[in-house]
Protein backbone atom coordinates (compact mmCIF):
# COMPACT_ATOMS: atom_id res chain seq x y z
CA UNK A 1 0.00 0.00 0.00
CA UNK A 2 3.04 2.29 1.33
CA UNK A 3 4.53 1.82 -2.34
CA UNK A 4 1.18 2.35 -4.44
CA UNK A 5 0.94 5.46 -2.62
CA UNK A 6 4.32 6.64 -2.79
CA UNK A 7 4.13 5.89 -7.06
CA UNK A 8 1.33 7.54 -6.54
CA UNK A 9 2.67 11.21 -5.34
CA UNK A 10 5.62 10.35 -7.63
CA UNK A 11 3.46 10.66 -10.62
CA UNK A 12 1.62 13.37 -9.24
CA UNK A 13 5.09 15.46 -8.94
CA UNK A 14 6.31 14.44 -12.00
CA UNK A 15 3.14 15.02 -14.63
CA UNK A 16 3.47 18.84 -13.94
CA UNK A 17 6.80 19.00 -14.27
CA UNK A 18 6.69 17.08 -18.05
CA UNK A 19 4.10 18.97 -18.93
CA UNK A 20 6.05 22.28 -17.95
CA UNK A 21 9.21 21.14 -19.47
CA UNK A 22 7.30 20.08 -22.65
CA UNK A 23 5.82 23.91 -23.31
CA UNK A 24 9.19 25.24 -23.23
CA UNK A 25 11.00 22.68 -25.09
CA UNK A 26 8.03 22.82 -28.14
CA UNK A 27 7.68 26.77 -27.61
CA UNK A 28 11.42 26.87 -27.79
CA UNK A 29 12.08 24.96 -30.82
CA UNK A 30 9.04 26.43 -32.82
CA UNK A 31 10.85 29.64 -32.36
CA UNK A 32 13.93 27.87 -33.89
CA UNK A 33 11.94 26.63 -36.71
CA UNK A 34 10.49 29.88 -37.10
CA UNK A 35 13.63 31.88 -37.48
CA UNK A 36 15.12 28.81 -39.28
CA UNK A 37 12.91 29.84 -42.31
CA UNK A 38 14.18 33.24 -42.05
CA UNK A 39 18.00 32.83 -41.99
CA UNK A 40 17.94 30.07 -44.19
CA UNK A 41 20.42 27.92 -41.76
CA UNK A 42 20.72 24.39 -42.55
CA UNK A 43 18.09 22.21 -40.78
CA UNK A 44 20.93 19.22 -40.04
CA UNK A 45 22.39 21.37 -37.13
CA UNK A 46 19.42 22.07 -35.58
CA UNK A 47 18.03 18.25 -35.63
CA UNK A 48 21.75 18.14 -33.73
CA UNK A 49 20.79 20.50 -30.95
CA UNK A 50 16.93 18.54 -30.60
CA UNK A 51 18.49 15.39 -30.32
CA UNK A 52 21.50 15.96 -27.95
CA UNK A 53 19.21 17.53 -25.64
CA UNK A 54 16.78 14.86 -25.29
CA UNK A 55 19.81 12.66 -25.06
CA UNK A 56 21.29 14.57 -22.82
CA UNK A 57 18.24 15.05 -21.04
CA UNK A 58 17.83 11.12 -20.61
CA UNK A 59 21.08 10.80 -18.98
CA UNK A 60 20.80 13.72 -16.63
CA UNK A 61 17.59 11.68 -14.81
CA UNK A 62 19.34 8.02 -15.54
CA UNK A 63 22.75 9.38 -13.80
CA UNK A 64 20.41 10.84 -11.26
CA UNK A 65 18.87 7.55 -10.31
CA UNK A 66 21.95 5.95 -10.92
CA UNK A 67 24.35 7.82 -8.81
CA UNK A 68 22.47 11.08 -7.57
CA UNK A 69 21.51 14.16 -8.04
CA UNK A 70 25.49 15.69 -8.49
CA UNK A 71 25.73 13.90 -11.24
CA UNK A 72 22.59 14.50 -13.00
CA UNK A 73 23.75 18.71 -12.43
CA UNK A 74 26.76 18.02 -13.94
CA UNK A 75 24.85 16.74 -17.02
CA UNK A 76 22.25 19.41 -16.82
CA UNK A 77 25.42 21.48 -17.77
CA UNK A 78 26.97 19.61 -20.38
CA UNK A 79 23.64 20.05 -21.73
CA UNK A 80 23.76 24.13 -21.58
CA UNK A 81 27.46 23.98 -22.88
CA UNK A 82 26.73 21.58 -25.93
CA UNK A 83 23.86 23.63 -27.21
CA UNK A 84 26.22 26.54 -26.94
CA UNK A 85 28.96 24.74 -29.03
CA UNK A 86 26.12 23.43 -31.54
CA UNK A 87 24.44 26.41 -32.36
CA UNK A 88 25.74 28.18 -35.53
CA UNK A 89 27.80 31.27 -34.88
CA UNK A 90 25.57 33.14 -37.30
CA UNK A 91 22.44 31.86 -34.90
CA UNK A 92 24.12 33.77 -31.60
CA UNK A 93 24.54 36.59 -33.64
CA UNK A 94 21.04 37.04 -34.82
CA UNK A 95 19.37 36.54 -31.73
CA UNK A 96 21.78 36.49 -28.64
CA UNK A 97 19.30 37.72 -26.20
CA UNK A 98 16.97 34.75 -27.38
CA UNK A 99 19.29 32.39 -27.01
CA UNK A 100 20.56 33.21 -24.10
CA UNK A 101 16.85 33.33 -22.39
CA UNK A 102 16.08 29.43 -24.32
CA UNK A 103 19.40 28.18 -22.62
CA UNK A 104 18.81 29.42 -19.45
CA UNK A 105 15.18 27.98 -19.17
CA UNK A 106 16.58 24.68 -20.58
CA UNK A 107 19.06 24.62 -17.78
CA UNK A 108 16.88 25.80 -14.79
CA UNK A 109 14.46 23.22 -15.99
CA UNK A 110 16.76 20.06 -16.96
CA UNK A 111 18.09 20.76 -13.18
CA UNK A 112 14.70 20.60 -11.47
CA UNK A 113 13.98 17.34 -13.61
CA UNK A 114 17.13 16.24 -11.96
CA UNK A 115 16.44 17.18 -8.30
CA UNK A 116 12.89 16.26 -8.57
CA UNK A 117 14.41 12.58 -8.95
CA UNK A 118 16.50 12.97 -6.30
CA UNK A 119 15.24 10.23 -3.80
CA UNK A 120 16.11 10.34 -0.16
CA UNK A 121 15.05 7.46 2.07
CA UNK A 122 13.42 9.17 5.84
CA UNK A 123 12.51 6.21 7.88
CA UNK A 124 11.71 3.51 5.31
CA UNK A 125 9.68 5.55 3.23
CA UNK A 126 10.32 7.96 0.63
CA UNK A 127 10.78 11.65 1.75
CA UNK A 128 9.05 14.00 -1.26
CA UNK A 129 8.49 17.64 0.38
CA UNK A 130 11.37 18.97 -1.38
CA UNK A 131 10.21 17.43 -4.77
CA UNK A 132 6.90 18.65 -4.44
CA UNK A 133 8.48 22.27 -3.46
CA UNK A 134 10.84 22.15 -6.72
CA UNK A 135 8.05 21.02 -8.94
CA UNK A 136 5.43 23.44 -7.90
CA UNK A 137 8.49 26.68 -7.99
CA UNK A 138 8.55 25.47 -11.15
CA UNK A 139 4.95 26.33 -12.30
CA UNK A 140 4.25 29.02 -10.00
CA UNK A 141 7.03 30.57 -11.75
CA UNK A 142 5.66 31.43 -14.90
CA UNK A 143 2.18 32.48 -13.39
CA UNK A 144 4.07 34.89 -11.03
CA UNK A 145 6.43 36.24 -13.39
CA UNK A 146 3.75 36.66 -16.09
CA UNK A 147 1.54 39.32 -13.86
CA UNK A 148 4.99 41.27 -13.27
CA UNK A 149 5.97 41.87 -16.38
CA UNK A 150 2.20 42.55 -17.12
CA UNK A 151 1.95 44.94 -14.19
CA UNK A 152 5.04 47.03 -15.48
CA UNK A 153 3.82 46.92 -18.87
CA UNK A 154 0.76 48.21 -17.72
CA UNK A 155 2.89 51.17 -15.77
CA UNK A 156 4.47 52.59 -18.50
CA UNK A 157 1.17 52.45 -21.23
CA UNK A 158 -0.76 54.37 -18.13
CA UNK A 159 1.79 57.04 -17.80
CA UNK A 160 1.98 57.44 -21.33
CA UNK A 161 -1.65 57.73 -21.84
CA UNK A 162 -1.84 59.76 -18.94
CA UNK A 163 0.72 62.40 -21.55
CA UNK A 164 -1.20 62.04 -24.55
CA UNK A 165 -4.10 63.03 -22.01
CA UNK A 166 -1.99 66.38 -20.89
CA UNK A 167 -1.96 67.47 -24.24
CA UNK A 168 -4.93 69.02 -24.75
CA UNK A 169 -5.00 69.78 -28.51
CA UNK A 170 -2.53 66.69 -29.39
CA UNK A 171 -3.94 64.89 -32.60
CA UNK A 172 -2.57 61.12 -33.59
CA UNK A 173 -2.41 59.93 -36.81
CA UNK A 174 -1.34 56.20 -37.02
CA UNK A 175 -0.12 54.88 -40.22
CA UNK A 176 0.01 51.32 -41.34
CA UNK A 177 0.56 49.38 -44.47
CA UNK A 178 2.93 46.66 -45.66
CA UNK A 179 5.42 49.11 -46.87
CA UNK A 180 5.34 52.96 -47.48
CA UNK A 181 5.13 53.48 -43.86
CA UNK A 182 8.49 55.37 -43.12
CA UNK A 183 7.90 57.33 -45.94
CA UNK A 184 4.27 58.74 -45.76
CA UNK A 185 5.15 59.56 -42.26
CA UNK A 186 8.81 61.36 -43.02
CA UNK A 187 6.78 63.27 -45.50
CA UNK A 188 4.03 63.95 -43.57
CA UNK A 189 5.87 65.51 -40.88
CA UNK A 190 7.55 67.78 -43.70
CA UNK A 191 3.82 68.85 -44.55
CA UNK A 192 3.10 69.35 -41.16
CA UNK A 193 6.63 71.18 -40.03
CA UNK A 194 4.82 74.16 -39.41
CA UNK A 195 2.94 72.98 -36.73
CA UNK A 196 4.42 71.57 -33.61
CA UNK A 197 4.27 67.94 -34.79
CA UNK A 198 6.04 64.99 -32.75
CA UNK A 199 7.19 61.78 -35.52
CA UNK A 200 7.94 58.48 -34.08
CA UNK A 201 12.11 58.02 -35.28
CA UNK A 202 13.09 55.25 -37.52
CA UNK A 203 10.70 52.37 -37.86
CA UNK A 204 9.79 52.42 -33.91
CA UNK A 205 6.74 50.83 -34.26
CA UNK A 206 6.04 48.47 -31.56
CA UNK A 207 3.58 48.74 -28.98
CA UNK A 208 5.98 49.40 -26.03
CA UNK A 209 8.46 51.12 -28.53
CA UNK A 210 5.85 53.91 -28.84
CA UNK A 211 5.16 53.53 -25.52
CA UNK A 212 9.01 54.28 -24.55
CA UNK A 213 8.97 56.96 -27.45
CA UNK A 214 5.72 58.49 -25.95
CA UNK A 215 6.97 59.14 -22.44
CA UNK A 216 10.10 60.06 -23.24
CA UNK A 217 9.52 62.93 -25.79
CA UNK A 218 5.95 63.96 -26.06
CA UNK A 219 5.04 67.37 -24.28
CA UNK A 220 1.79 69.22 -23.35
CA UNK A 221 2.72 71.45 -26.37
CA UNK A 222 2.89 69.32 -29.66
CA UNK A 223 -0.58 69.52 -31.68
CA UNK A 224 0.56 66.44 -33.96
CA UNK A 225 1.69 62.95 -33.17
CA UNK A 226 2.87 60.96 -35.87
CA UNK A 227 3.75 56.86 -35.54
CA UNK A 228 3.97 54.22 -37.24
CA UNK A 229 2.13 50.84 -36.44
CA UNK A 230 3.62 48.08 -37.33
CA UNK A 231 1.65 44.23 -37.07
CA UNK A 232 2.94 41.01 -38.62
CA UNK A 233 0.43 38.49 -36.90
CA UNK A 234 -3.92 37.87 -36.77
CA UNK A 235 -5.55 40.18 -34.58
CA UNK A 236 -2.07 42.03 -33.76
CA UNK A 237 -3.74 45.42 -34.13
CA UNK A 238 -5.73 45.38 -30.79
CA UNK A 239 -3.12 45.55 -28.78
CA UNK A 240 -2.46 48.88 -29.86
CA UNK A 241 -5.62 49.87 -28.38
CA UNK A 242 -4.22 49.94 -25.00
CA UNK A 243 -2.27 53.44 -25.97
CA UNK A 244 -3.66 55.40 -29.03
CA UNK A 245 -6.42 56.52 -29.94
CA UNK A 246 -6.39 57.93 -33.45
CA UNK A 247 -7.71 60.79 -35.06
CA UNK A 248 -6.45 59.96 -38.09
CA UNK A 249 -5.37 56.07 -39.51
CA UNK A 250 -3.44 55.53 -42.65
CA UNK A 251 -3.44 52.36 -44.53
CA UNK A 252 -0.18 53.01 -46.87
CA UNK A 253 -0.58 49.81 -49.04
CA UNK A 254 -1.09 46.22 -48.99
CA UNK A 255 1.22 43.93 -50.38
CA UNK A 256 3.11 40.37 -49.66
CA UNK A 257 5.15 41.65 -46.57
CA UNK A 258 5.41 39.11 -43.47
CA UNK A 259 3.46 36.23 -45.46
CA UNK A 260 6.13 33.63 -42.96
CA UNK A 261 3.71 34.88 -39.94
CA UNK A 262 0.28 36.03 -41.47
CA UNK A 263 0.55 33.17 -44.21
CA UNK A 264 -1.85 35.18 -47.28
CA UNK A 265 -2.32 38.27 -48.57
CA UNK A 266 -6.06 37.97 -47.06
CA UNK A 267 -4.41 38.13 -43.71
CA UNK A 268 -2.35 40.68 -44.48
CA UNK A 269 -5.34 43.00 -45.82
CA UNK A 270 -7.47 41.73 -42.43
CA UNK A 271 -4.29 42.86 -40.07
CA UNK A 272 -3.74 46.22 -41.88
CA UNK A 273 -7.35 47.08 -42.04
CA UNK A 274 -8.56 46.51 -38.74
CA UNK A 275 -6.45 50.02 -38.08
CA UNK A 276 -9.93 51.13 -38.22
CA UNK A 277 -10.64 50.08 -34.91
CA UNK A 278 -8.49 52.20 -33.19
CA UNK A 279 -10.01 55.29 -34.56
CA UNK A 280 -12.39 57.67 -32.52
CA UNK A 281 -15.73 57.58 -33.93
CA UNK A 282 -15.57 61.27 -35.22
CA UNK A 283 -11.78 60.16 -36.91
CA UNK A 284 -11.03 59.92 -40.52
CA UNK A 285 -9.02 56.68 -42.44
CA UNK A 286 -7.07 56.84 -45.57
CA UNK A 287 -6.46 54.29 -47.79
CA UNK A 288 -4.97 53.07 -50.64
CA UNK A 289 -7.44 52.02 -52.89
CA UNK A 290 -4.89 50.66 -55.68
CA UNK A 291 -4.04 47.67 -52.72
CA UNK A 292 -6.93 48.33 -50.23
CA UNK A 293 -10.80 47.55 -51.27
CA UNK A 294 -13.39 49.00 -48.92
CA UNK A 295 -13.70 47.27 -46.15
CA UNK A 296 -17.13 46.78 -43.82
CA UNK A 297 -14.60 47.62 -41.06
CA UNK A 298 -15.29 51.43 -42.39
CA UNK A 299 -18.52 51.41 -41.48
CA UNK A 300 -19.78 54.56 -39.98
CA UNK A 301 -16.17 55.92 -40.47
CA UNK A 302 -14.90 59.28 -42.42
CA UNK A 303 -13.03 57.47 -45.00
CA UNK A 304 -10.43 59.38 -47.78
CA UNK A 305 -8.94 56.81 -50.58
CA UNK A 306 -6.34 57.65 -53.05
CA UNK A 307 -4.74 56.40 -55.38
CA UNK A 308 -2.49 56.46 -58.60
CA UNK A 309 -5.37 57.51 -60.54
CA UNK A 310 -5.62 60.74 -58.95
CA UNK A 311 -2.61 62.09 -60.24
CA UNK A 312 -0.81 62.13 -63.52
CA UNK A 313 2.81 61.32 -63.73
CA UNK A 314 5.62 62.75 -66.41
CA UNK A 315 8.61 61.42 -66.72
CA UNK A 316 11.46 60.52 -69.13
CA UNK A 317 14.56 58.10 -68.97
CA UNK A 318 14.55 58.13 -64.84
CA UNK A 319 14.07 61.87 -64.30
CA UNK A 320 12.72 63.32 -61.13
CA UNK A 321 8.99 63.50 -61.81
CA UNK A 322 6.47 65.95 -62.82
CA UNK A 323 2.99 65.58 -60.94
CA UNK A 324 -0.40 66.90 -62.27
CA UNK A 325 -3.48 66.69 -59.99
CA UNK A 326 -5.90 69.63 -59.47
CA UNK A 327 -5.00 71.69 -62.25
CA UNK A 328 -1.41 72.26 -60.56
CA UNK A 329 1.51 70.69 -62.25
CA UNK A 330 4.28 70.12 -59.59
CA UNK A 331 8.35 69.74 -60.64
CA UNK A 332 9.00 67.32 -57.67
CA UNK A 333 12.43 65.58 -56.81
CA UNK A 334 10.92 61.66 -56.60
CA UNK A 335 11.72 59.46 -59.01
CA UNK A 336 9.69 56.23 -58.06
CA UNK A 337 5.84 55.61 -59.00
CA UNK A 338 5.42 54.80 -55.47
CA UNK A 339 7.42 57.87 -53.71
CA UNK A 340 4.95 59.86 -55.65
CA UNK A 341 1.93 57.69 -54.46
CA UNK A 342 3.34 57.91 -50.66
CA UNK A 343 3.81 61.84 -51.27
CA UNK A 344 0.46 62.37 -52.73
CA UNK A 345 -0.64 60.26 -49.46
CA UNK A 346 0.44 63.02 -47.09
CA UNK A 347 -0.51 65.65 -48.83
CA UNK A 348 -4.14 64.35 -49.18
CA UNK A 349 -3.82 63.66 -45.46
CA UNK A 350 -2.51 67.43 -44.42
CA UNK A 351 -5.01 69.08 -46.83
CA UNK A 352 -7.61 67.41 -44.49
CA UNK A 353 -6.04 68.78 -41.54
CA UNK A 354 -6.49 71.78 -42.36
CA UNK A 355 -3.15 72.78 -44.03
CA UNK A 356 -2.87 75.77 -46.63
CA UNK A 357 -2.62 73.77 -49.94
CA UNK A 358 -0.41 77.11 -51.17
CA UNK A 359 2.43 76.32 -48.21
CA UNK A 360 1.84 72.63 -49.35
CA UNK A 361 2.96 73.01 -53.12
CA UNK A 362 6.48 74.32 -52.53
CA UNK A 363 7.07 71.64 -49.75
CA UNK A 364 6.08 68.67 -52.35
CA UNK A 365 8.26 70.27 -54.64
CA UNK A 366 11.14 69.64 -51.89
CA UNK A 367 10.56 66.34 -51.15
CA UNK A 368 13.18 63.46 -51.47
CA UNK A 369 13.35 59.89 -51.46
CA UNK A 370 14.97 59.08 -48.31
CA UNK A 371 18.05 56.81 -47.40
CA UNK A 372 17.55 53.09 -47.84
CA UNK A 373 13.99 53.54 -49.47
CA UNK A 374 14.81 54.54 -53.05
CA UNK A 375 17.23 56.75 -52.53
CA UNK A 376 19.24 58.02 -55.68
CA UNK A 377 22.77 58.61 -55.24
CA UNK A 378 24.80 59.94 -58.16
CA UNK A 379 28.54 59.89 -57.69
CA UNK A 380 30.70 60.74 -60.51
CA UNK A 381 29.69 59.47 -63.68
CA UNK A 382 27.78 56.13 -61.61
CA UNK A 383 24.48 56.23 -60.06
CA UNK A 384 22.97 54.45 -57.12
CA UNK A 385 19.88 53.03 -56.57
CA UNK A 386 19.74 52.29 -52.48
CA UNK A 387 16.80 50.09 -51.71
CA UNK A 388 18.55 48.32 -49.36
CA UNK A 389 15.83 48.88 -46.52
CA UNK A 390 12.62 47.40 -48.40
CA UNK A 391 12.56 43.54 -48.28
CA UNK A 392 9.38 42.74 -50.68
CA UNK A 393 9.38 41.67 -53.86
CA UNK A 394 7.12 44.71 -55.31
CA UNK A 395 9.48 47.39 -54.43
CA UNK A 396 12.58 45.14 -56.06
CA UNK A 397 10.50 44.85 -59.20
CA UNK A 398 10.02 48.38 -58.98
CA UNK A 399 13.96 49.12 -58.42
CA UNK A 400 14.64 46.99 -61.20
CA UNK A 401 12.07 48.49 -63.91
CA UNK A 402 13.90 52.02 -62.85
CA UNK A 403 17.43 50.82 -63.30
CA UNK A 404 16.44 49.26 -67.01
CA UNK A 405 14.92 53.26 -67.76
CA UNK A 406 18.85 54.53 -67.09
CA UNK A 407 21.65 54.42 -70.12
CA UNK A 408 25.01 52.42 -69.41
CA UNK A 409 25.72 48.77 -68.04
CA UNK A 410 23.79 47.59 -64.50
CA UNK A 411 23.98 45.02 -61.87
CA UNK A 412 22.39 44.34 -58.70
CA UNK A 413 23.48 43.90 -55.30
CA UNK A 414 21.01 41.82 -53.09
CA UNK A 415 20.75 38.81 -50.29
CA UNK A 416 17.19 37.95 -51.59
CA UNK A 417 14.00 37.56 -50.40
CA UNK A 418 12.59 36.53 -46.86
CA UNK A 419 9.11 36.04 -45.03
CA UNK A 420 7.26 34.73 -48.11
CA UNK A 421 6.09 32.25 -46.57
CA UNK A 422 3.55 29.59 -48.60
CA UNK A 423 4.06 32.08 -51.69
CA UNK A 424 7.92 31.53 -51.34
CA UNK A 425 8.48 29.56 -54.88
CA UNK A 426 6.04 32.43 -56.49
CA UNK A 427 7.77 35.78 -55.41
CA UNK A 428 11.57 33.83 -55.92
CA UNK A 429 10.92 32.76 -59.08
CA UNK A 430 9.87 36.28 -60.41
CA UNK A 431 12.58 37.54 -58.33
CA UNK A 432 15.13 35.74 -60.67
CA UNK A 433 13.14 36.66 -63.83
CA UNK A 434 13.16 40.24 -63.31
CA UNK A 435 17.06 39.79 -62.42
CA UNK A 436 18.23 38.25 -65.41
CA UNK A 437 16.84 41.96 -66.99
CA UNK A 438 20.51 43.53 -65.49
CA UNK A 439 23.87 42.71 -66.83
CA UNK A 440 25.41 40.79 -63.30
CA UNK A 441 23.96 40.12 -60.03
CA UNK A 442 26.01 40.03 -57.08
CA UNK A 443 24.68 37.56 -54.01
CA UNK A 444 25.50 38.31 -50.18
CA UNK A 445 24.74 35.56 -49.08
CA UNK A 446 26.03 33.02 -51.14
CA UNK A 447 22.68 31.57 -51.98
CA UNK A 448 21.59 31.67 -55.59
CA UNK A 449 19.70 28.06 -56.23
CA UNK A 450 16.15 26.75 -56.43
CA UNK A 451 13.32 28.76 -57.30
CA UNK A 452 15.42 32.14 -57.93
CA UNK A 453 17.91 30.35 -60.00
CA UNK A 454 15.51 28.48 -62.17
CA UNK A 455 13.73 32.01 -63.04
CA UNK A 456 16.81 33.52 -63.62
CA UNK A 457 17.93 31.14 -65.99
CA UNK A 458 14.19 30.70 -67.50
CA UNK A 459 14.57 34.58 -68.41
CA UNK A 460 17.51 33.69 -71.05
CA UNK A 461 20.47 34.87 -67.89
CA UNK A 462 23.95 33.54 -67.84
CA UNK A 463 24.94 31.72 -64.44
CA UNK A 464 28.15 33.50 -65.59
CA UNK A 465 27.08 36.93 -64.65
CA UNK A 466 26.04 36.22 -60.78
CA UNK A 467 29.15 36.55 -58.31
CA UNK A 468 28.66 35.10 -54.84
CA UNK A 469 30.81 37.77 -52.34
CA UNK A 470 29.63 37.80 -48.80
CA UNK A 471 32.30 40.86 -48.18
CA UNK A 472 30.79 43.83 -49.02
CA UNK A 473 34.09 46.00 -49.58
CA UNK A 474 34.69 43.35 -52.09
CA UNK A 475 31.60 43.77 -54.27
CA UNK A 476 31.66 47.67 -53.90
CA UNK A 477 35.32 47.39 -56.09
CA UNK A 478 33.99 44.59 -58.26
CA UNK A 479 31.31 47.16 -59.17
CA UNK A 480 33.43 49.66 -60.50
CA UNK A 481 33.11 48.40 -64.04
CA UNK A 482 29.24 49.20 -63.90
CA UNK A 483 27.58 52.64 -64.52
CA UNK A 484 23.85 51.70 -62.62
CA UNK A 485 24.27 49.94 -58.98
CA UNK A 486 21.25 48.90 -57.48
CA UNK A 487 21.31 47.72 -53.91
CA UNK A 488 18.55 45.28 -52.72
CA UNK A 489 18.09 44.06 -48.92
CA UNK A 490 21.18 43.39 -47.98
CA UNK A 491 21.04 43.68 -44.04
CA UNK A 492 21.65 46.46 -41.44
CA UNK A 493 25.41 45.80 -40.98
CA UNK A 494 26.51 47.47 -44.68
CA UNK A 495 26.27 50.93 -44.79
CA UNK A 496 26.63 52.05 -48.58
CA UNK A 497 27.76 55.73 -48.80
Amino acid sequence: MIQVIEILIVSTCLIPLIYFYSVIFVKGYYDLYRLYLSIKTNIKKYLLIYISKISLLILSIAFTIALGYVYGLIFAILNTVLSLLIIPKSFIKVTRRFLFQNLISDFIVTCLTVLSLTIKSEIGYVFLVPEVLIVSSVILSYYINYPIEEIIRTYYLKKAKNKIKQANNLKIIGITGSYGKTTVKNFLAEFLSNKCVLVSPGNVNTLMGLTKFINNCLTPFDEYLVVEIGVDKLNGMKKYKRLLNLDYAVITSVGPQHLLTLKSIENVYKVKTDIAYLLKKDGTLFYNSDSVSYSKKFNGLKTVSFSSNDYKIISKNGEPAIVNFDDISIKTRLHFDSSVLNAYCAYEIAKTIGVNKKTLIPKFERLEEISRRKKIIKKGNKIWIDDSYNINFNSAKESIDYALKLQGKKCCITAGLVELGKDKKVYLTKFGEILAKLDSIFIMNNDFSGDMLNGYLSNGGNIKNVIKESKFDKVLNMCSNFDVILVLPIGDKYNLI
